[in-house]
């Protein structure tokens, strides 16, 4: 699988977010964090899916494969980020990734529902 520029934009924009996400202290954005992850994953795989399928060239079950593997490397790139600037490693802290995992899971739940969704959408229009 080669990387191409759409998947690069898109694996800069979601760590960039992802980090934001898991690394904020802000009382607003904490309270709404499960929600703001799920809508960063959401808009990703619709841009994505338009990015890809105004092209064509990528056949459906590589392309959903692709952008989970996007997805994962950018969350576990976010949380190392965390582990690192909260110090989570230096104490020890093995209840960090109770905080994060679900995260993972419901991205990838999504992924699988919103990208065979939005790649009929797109081929409709």
């Amino acid at each position: 699988m080669k990387m191409t520029k759409i998947d690069v934009r898109l694996a800069i924009g979601l760590v960039v977010l992802f980090t934001v996400l898991s690394t904020t202290r802000s009382p607003s954005l904490i309270a709404r964090r499960d929600l703001a992850w799920l809508l960063v994953a959401l808009v990703g795989v619709c841009f994505y899916t338009f990015a890809t399928n105004k092209r064509g060239a990528i056949p459906f079950p590589l392309a959903i494969t692709k952008l989970q593997l996007i997805f994962l490397a950018c969350e576990l790139l976010a949380f190392a980020i965390y582990l690192i600037k909260s110090k989570a490693i230096q104490h020890g802290d093995a209840v960090a990734w109770l905080y994060f995992y679900p995260y993972v899971l419901w991205t990838a739940i999504l992924v699988f529902c919103a990208y065979p969704a939005c790649f009929w959408l797109f081929k409709r229009t």
